[in-house]
C-alpha cells in the first residue's frame, strides 16, 4: 500500500486554433510505502510488515478525446528508502468522463 502525495507541473500542447488536445506533465511525491506478508509453509507461519519512506518520480500525458472524455497514461519510478533501496516502475492508465 502506498500513501504518496504528489505535486504535478503541467505542460500544454496547443494546436493552431488554441485548443489543447494533449497535456504533458511531470510529477514527484514523497510518502510512505507499506509492505506486509504472510506465508504458511507446513507447520511454520511466517508474517511481518514494514513501512518505509519513499520517493515517486514520473510524468505522463492526458489525451482529450472530446469535451467530456479524457485518457491518461502515467509511468513512475518509485524509490523506497529501505536497507536495499528498493526500486520499481509502475504504469497507470485510465479515463475520465
Amino acid at each position: 500500500m502506498e500513501f504518496v502525495p504528489q505535486a504535478r507541473y503541467l505542460f500544454s500542447n496547443s494546436d493552431s486554433t488554441g485548443n489543447t488536445k494533449n497535456t504533458y506533465y511531470g510529477q514527484a511525491g514523497l510518502g510512505f510505502y507499506r509492505f506486509a506478508y504472510n506465508m504458511d509453509i507446513g507447520p511454520f507461519d511466517v508474517s511481518g510488515s514494514t513501512t518505509n519512506l519513499g520517493l515517486s518520480l514520473g510524468g505522463g500525458i492526458i489525451i482529450r478525446q472530446s469535451e467530456s472524455r479524457t485518457w491518461e497514461i502515467r509511468p513512475a519510478l518509485n524509490i523506497i528508502f529501505d536497507d536495499g533501496s528498493t526500486k520499481y516502475f509502475t504504469i497507470v492508465g485510465g479515463f475520465s468522463f
